[in-house]
């Protein structure tokens, strides 16, 4: 498993241009969500779609769709790991 340090992106761009390339590939990922300071909600997903403002993930074993807005990456309340082919 690859982790990549999204918060040395220091910008949108930079993030969006990664996430595209994930989703281009097709890379599964494990996407963190911070909710407090020790509850932490682990997700494998893949990328449904990169925007303008977000991404959409989904998890096929729990049904689920939902959105990651890139900002969040940067500020560290999201993070994410490349889980590789």
């Amino acid at each position: 498993m690859q982790r990549t340090n999204f918060i040395k992106l220091s910008t949108v761009d930079d993030v969006k241009k990664r996430v595209k390339t994930l989703f281009n590939n097709k890379t599964p990922i494990t996407v963190e969500l911070k909710k407090t300071l020790k509850k932490r909600e682990k997700h494998n997903v893949m990328i449904e779609g990169v925007y303008d403002k977000f991404f959409t993930v989904r998890n096929g074993r729990l049904n689920v769709n939902f959105t990651v807005q890139y900002v969040d990456v940067i500020m560290g309340s999201v993070c994410i790991d490349e889980l590789g082919k």
